[in-house]
């Protein structure tokens, strides 16, 4: 299994880099269905059922603003670091620095690499939930790029 130092901060910085990137408002549903769905198969099954409780608990059509899905990403991220004794980020406005500066498209390419399991039978079985995640995903991202800033 791709270990959680890989496949977590590949995650962490798609979901930021999307949210810094996105111009355009009205596909921000659209994004927040893809990070549940890649949330729901994460290759670590107590992060996966963590992460899908937790965004359940969302009402996604009272993030209006590009600025509303930073703040949720960016709680979101310290919920789980929280639970996970990790540190918390220094300041906002350093994280909102890091992931507005990121390639978005180096950024999905390191997500695809390390978004994988091997080796346990019932995580292998979801192996093929995630690449057809990643290959839905990609596909989405492609015919939506329009609404993404190119950096």
């Amino acid at each position: 299994m791709s270990p959680p130092e890989i496949w977590g901060p590949a995650t962490w910085t798609l979901f930021h880099t999307l949210a810094e990137h996105i111009n355009d408002e009205s596909i921000i549903p659209q994004l927040f269905n893809n990070i549940k769905q890649i949330c729901m198969f994460l290759p670590c099954p107590e992060c996966s059922q963590h992460a899908s409780i937790m965004l359940n608990q969302i009402d996604i059509n009272k993030i209006k603003t590009k600025q509303g899905l930073i703040d949720l990403l960016f709680v979101f991220h310290n919920m789980v670091n929280k639970k996970k004794h990790k540190r918390m980020p220094v300041n906002y406005a350093e994280i909102h620095y890091i992931y507005a500066n990121q390639d978005l498209s180096n950024v999905f390419t390191t997500f695809l690499t390390s978004y994988n399991t091997t080796g346990n039978f019932k995580l292998m079985a979801e192996e093929g939930q995630r690449k057809m995640i990643r290959a839905n995903f990609g596909k989405w991202l492609f015919e939506n790029r329009r609404f993404f800033v190119k950096k």
